[in-house]
């Protein structure tokens, strides 16, 4: 094996092949901005530059100088493609406040129903039920 095939196969050596390269394909798919800082692409951000690419008629040239002014920051034509095309995973789902504040007036509107009921029609009170019956017997004398 040679030197740099050894070094390679340390802890550290491979960690810095493997940052050396992860951040060769980052910096070529576009996912730094152009200060070198790493471009967090928010569901917002998407919005805004696909409302933005529309307006300026499909051309990302444009689009990226018009959102570097925007945001003060700048963004390349492939930076506003990435933000572009960046897929989302689904986060699930998830219990907005509003669905809280629904359900919490539903079931208030149920309980209010439910003591409606039970003072319209009041439960029977149980059949009580009577010991047996006890039967005398009439004992003859002589």
């Amino acid at each position: 094996m040679g030197g740099a095939a050894r070094s390679l196969g340390t802890g550290a050596g491979r960690n810095l092949a493997l940052g050396v390269g992860g951040g060769l394909v980052a910096d070529a798919l576009g996912i730094f901005d152009g200060s070198g800082r790493k471009l967090i692409i928010t569901r917002k951000m998407q919005r805004e530059v696909k409302e933005m690419f529309m307006f300026m008629g499909g051309d990302l040239n444009a689009t990226a100088d018009a959102y570097s002014n925007f945001k003060q920051r700048s963004y390349t034509a492939d930076n506003i493609l990435a933000i572009m095309l960046k897929k989302f995973s689904s986060q699930g789902p998830y219990v907005t406040k509003a669905a809280v504040r629904k359900t919490r007036s539903t079931l208030r509107k149920m309980k209010t129903l439910a003591d409606m009921t039970s003072d319209l029609m009041p439960r029977k009170a149980p059949v009580r039920r009577r010991a047996a019956s006890t039967t005398t017997k009439l004992v003859r004398n002589g």
